[in-house]
């Protein structure tokens, strides 16, 4: 984070060292993690964001085998996405 720390108001003279740090934070996620969109509400408000669980299929699209497979594939790509968020929250 090129040198950028997270500092009590007393132990630095720069007043702005905190906002220059979530912004190197900013930087660092977004060329390093996987989902970076996802983690920037964790600079922004201070919360980590809520993934969006995939829909269920209604009766009338579980008939077609394409709606089938997109939806499966929604569900790993979620399920996938939920691991990744809380391996970068650790």
């Amino acid at each position: 984070m090129n040198g950028h720390v997270f500092q009590c108001r007393k132990e630095s003279q720069n007043q702005q060292e905190f906002l220059k740090t979530v912004e190197a934070l900013s930087e660092y996620i977004s060329k390093n993690l996987e989902y970076p969109r996802d983690m920037f509400g964790l600079c922004k408000n201070y919360e980590v964001p809520t993934i969006a669980e995939p829909v269920d299929l209604t009766e009338d699209e579980s008939t077609s085998e394409t709606k089938k497979l997109i939806w499966k594939t929604k569900v790993q790509t979620f399920v996938k996405h939920i691991e990744a968020q809380e391996k970068t929250c650790k």
